[in-house]
């Protein structure tokens, strides 16, 4: 007769029995119940099959990722909690590195370029028909302006303005011009005037009983629009500042006399900050390397020999000179031999340096650096070793469209403003013959920037010439694409002619151009 505890290992059995899928009662009943608990044992400690969840490999923790912790604050706290440091250390960049300055310089070359931004009037009569007579007065003052009444200061020109102006945007990463109207010294009475984007106060913070609050100095109403700015009276790093003014306090100049122009990166983002805060480190990082590397090279090539003199002999090592801690500094120079006092040895050390495989290291930095600056390598390193026709155009291809952009940001965010302004305070003056109350058919501008030309011109010329012999592109977009007026183009074209005519010059035959050749710089190495 079985026992209780019999009758529980038999339903132990069962158990087991149904999870092994057993469904004959014979097997069960004749099962041990020893071997059925030893089995249930087995099936409890068997691993479960884990259930993965899909996820973001960016959003995992692991040991490796421990300080990658990502900081949970907004944009504009990041740029407040950086900006004074970003900013000063760019300066210090562009000031010292040369790679940043060819940065920069290369910002003002193509963006600018050696013209500036061209302006082409397209001033129409209510029937569509081109004013002629009013845009060629809007172009003429806007030369003379141009050229002698543009900065309140009056020393720079449009050109110069706006080199200087592309230069801080890249350099500071936003510009602050002050539109002066009503400006007393020039016939104009209009003028602009640069700011340094460091007396605008980054440490200004309040919240106004009006309801408009203040960041970083910039005054925003509850739209995030800019109401005014507050600037410092002079730069908190000025030695000698202007009399009657005080760094620690403030001037509050309206948002409609101010155009703060920089490229945002986020959404009501309140300042820029510097283009190059990507690669400023790693910069910085090169910087030292190399000046490490120089000295090492410099070292192991200046000390040439030393004199041992017997023990006994001689006198106690002095050295060159002491530091403050009491260290004995001896100075080194190409050629010298030096003497060893008694009891004293040298230890010859190989600085390796100038190594063959610094240079390997110093492109690979470059070339996250250019990453980081958004330019191509060989432009930032003046580095075409190795570089052939087709690589440089690819490369080249995407460094003109990244200017292109800037083109149409610096054309809206700073020249059309400028001009704006400037058209509406000239027609108010006696310099020109133009009513001001038709103020909105003259502000009718068209602005280009600067155009390139290619290695092998001849080919580009070609297309141009199929192009608009094929009906694909008008005369007029093919001139405005080279920088220029299609009207003062086609009036030159006809002087030209006309002149001729006159002195008898016969005109030359036209000779069809041979065919370009394809195979010609192809992927052949730039000389």
């Amino acid at each position: 007769m079985k026992t209780v505890a019999d009758k529980d290992k038999v339903t132990l059995a069962k158990e087991w029995a149904v999870r092994q899928k057993i469904h004959s009662v014979t097997n069960v009943g004749t099962f041990n119940a020893e071997a059925a608990q030893r089995a249930l044992a087995s099936v409890a400690s068997r691993k479960r099959p884990s259930v993965s969840v899909r996820s973001f490999s960016g959003g995992k923790s692991s040991e490796l990722l421990a300080d990658f912790t990502g900081q949970q604050s907004s944009p504009n706290s990041d740029i407040y909690r950086d900006w004074s440091k970003m900013h000063f250390r760019a300066k210090d960049l562009a000031q010292n590195n040369p790679y940043v300055k060819r940065f920069i310089t290369s910002m003002a070359i193509n963006v600018i370029g050696p013209k500036g931004i061209q302006l082409q009037m397209d001033v129409r009569d209510p029937g569509g028909k081109l004013d002629e007579m009013a845009n060629e007065e809007i172009e003429r003052g806007w030369r003379e302006f141009s050229s002698r009444y543009f900065t309140t200061d009056g020393r720079c020109t449009r050109e110069l303005f706006e080199n200087t102006v592309i230069k801080c945007l890249a350099r500071d990463g936003e510009v602050i011009i002050r539109k002066v109207r009503g400006f007393r010294h020039n016939p104009h009475r209009f003028a602009v005037m640069l700011i340094d984007a460091a007396q605008l106060d980054y440490e200004y913070q309040v919240n106004l009983p009006n309801g408009n609050f203040v960041r970083m100095g910039v005054e925003f109403d509850h739209w995030n629009r800019p109401v005014a700015y507050h600037f410092r009276e002079h730069h908190y790093g000025e030695w000698f500042p202007r009399p009657g003014t005080d760094r620690l306090k403030r001037q509050r100049i309206p948002a409609d006399e101010i155009i703060h122009a920089f490229v945002p990166d986020y959404p009501g983002q309140w300042r820029g900050y510097p283009w190059i805060h990507a690669a400023m480190v790693q910069l910085r990082h090169l910087d030292a390397f190399k000046e490490a590397a120089i000295i090492a090279a410099r070292v192991g090539a200046s000390k040439m020999a030393f004199y041992k003199t017997p023990l006994g002999e001689g006198q106690e090592f002095t050295g060159d000179d002491m530091d403050e801690a009491g260290n004995l500094i001896s100075e080194t120079e190409a050629g010298q031999i030096e003497l060893l006092p008694p009891g004293m040895d040298i230890s010859t050390v190989d600085w390796q340096y100038p190594n063959q495989d610094s240079g390997a290291f110093i492109k690979a930095m470059l070339k996250g650096a250019a990453a980081g600056l958004c330019m191509n390598y060989p432009t930032l390193a003046s580095d075409l070793e190795g570089v052939n026709y087709s690589s440089i155009r690819a490369g080249t291809l995407e460094d003109r469209d990244h200017y292109r952009l800037l083109h149409h940001f610096f054309i809206n965010a700073i020249e059309r403003p400028i001009f704006e302004d400037w058209l509406s305070s000239w027609l108010l003056t006696d310099n020109t013959r133009l009513p001001a109350y038709r103020l909105d058919k003259f502000n009718a501008p068209k602005f280009a920037g600067r155009k390139w030309d290619w290695v092998d011109p001849l080919k580009d010329i070609q297309a141009e010439v199929l192009a608009i012999e094929n009906n694909l592109k008008s005369r007029t977009a093919s001139v405005a694409e080279s920088g220029q007026d299609f009207r003062e183009v086609a009036k030159q074209i006809q002087k030209d002619k006309e002149l001729e005519e006159e002195l008898g010059i016969r005109p030359m035959p036209k000779e069809k151009a041979p065919p370009a050749d394809e195979e010609e710089g192809s992927d052949g190495d730039v000389e």
